[in-house]
């Protein structure tokens, strides 16, 4: 991702939406609007998650870490 120059526009609010993508198809599994995000692309192999992309954050830390907290919970749900 692209490195934002100069500060934030007031009132600007991202979409994160998480996609999991098998062989089976993709589904959606976490789709948020906020002042924040965070985006990465992970590999959910049988050997354990690994990022592979680079990661990218902007916003608020708390609203940031809530952001964590919902996509990890999207992921890894029963």
């Amino acid at each position: 991702m692209s490195p934002r120059v100069g500060p934030r526009p007031p009132g600007v609010r991202y979409r994160v939406v998480v996609t999991q993508i098998s062989d089976h198809g993709a589904e959606v599994t976490f789709d948020h609007t906020a002042g924040a995000y965070i985006a990465a692309v992970a590999d959910l192999s049988e050997t354990g998650a690994r990022i592979t992309a680079t990661v990218d954050h902007d916003g608020d830390q708390l609203l940031r870490e809530r952001l964590v907290v919902y996509i990890s919970d999207a992921i890894h749900r029963p």
